[in-house]
């Protein structure tokens, strides 16, 4: 029997293998990635407006695109020492993916680089 943590682990894995079609949404915070029928959601809030710490959410929504499983994490400085949820790492990961951000990071390089003529 296939377990919610079983697909975050697959997320994951995949998604540092540069295999998960992540894609900005409407919310800044949330991205998402479509596999045939199924999509899957990632998003992350604060969990008060001033707080650090962050709350974590894995959706998994059917073809009409009713949610059919979940999981979440809570993470922040004051919980360090404590192992970190694998919610967190895949969340950077799939925002990184959607924001395109290395090429990005590369871009500006490129520009600093030509600016300061090196």
């Amino acid at each position: 029997m296939a377990e919610i943590n079983e697909v975050v682990a697959k997320l994951a894995n995949l998604t540092e293998q540069g295999q998960v079609p992540w894609k900005t949404t409407v919310d800044s915070a949330t991205f998402a990635a479509t596999f045939g029928r199924m999509s899957v959601l990632i998003s992350a809030k604060d969990a008060r407006p001033t707080s650090d710490i962050r709350s974590y959410r894995l959706s998994v929504l059917d073809e009409k695109g009713d949610e059919i499983d979940f999981a979440t994490a809570t993470w922040g400085p004051s919980t360090s020492g404590v192992r970190l949820p694998d919610l967190v790492p895949l969340y950077t990961s799939a925002m990184r993916t959607a924001r395109d951000v290395e090429r990005r990071l590369e871009e500006l390089l490129s520009e600093m680089d030509r600016v300061s003529g090196s």
